[in-house]
């Protein structure tokens, strides 16, 4: 669950404040910033977690994204981020992906979408793809 609230909507970096919370239990709180030039996205946050259940983990984060719009229906885009648990001699966590989205019709209210992921913590590398599916705005039929 989540809040967000723009700070600035008229700004050219558009700042932003959110909060969150999540299950496992774990709250946490971001700044960003976004800049728009058609067809670039340029983003940054930063954010400070904390979880509520043994070993109460804290972290400090901050990411950096940019993507492109080809066309009007394909899309790219690609994330780097860093994250550092407080804690003693806790190494951090560093993450990139990189993916690709295709529109499945001309209102873009349902995609597809492609993401490749690395990232590497304490010396070891994970990898992963990922396919998703979205659909926003659709309308259910009303019942009899």
């Amino acid at each position: 669950m989540a809040l967000a609230y723009r700070l600035l909507p008229d700004h050219p970096l558009d700042p932003g404040l959110s909060l969150s919370l999540s299950y496992p239990w774990a709250a946490s709180a971001s700044f960003a910033l976004s800049f728009l030039r058609d067809p670039t996205v340029l983003s940054l946050s930063l954010e400070a977690s904390h979880g509520f259940n043994p070993p109460y983990p804290t972290a400090l984060g901050a990411s950096f994204g940019a993507g492109f719009v080809a066309n009007d229906r394909v899309s790219y885009r690609f994330s780097a981020s860093a994250s550092q648990p407080v804690a003693y001699a806790t190494p951090p966590t560093l993450s990139a992906a990189f993916g690709a989205d295709l529109a499945l019709d001309p209102e873009s209210r349902q995609s597809v979408s492609l993401t490749l992921r690395a990232s590497l913590n304490g010396g070891e590398v994970r990898a992963g793809l990922s396919l998703g599916y979205q659909a926003r705005g659709i309308a259910l039929p009303a019942g009899p």
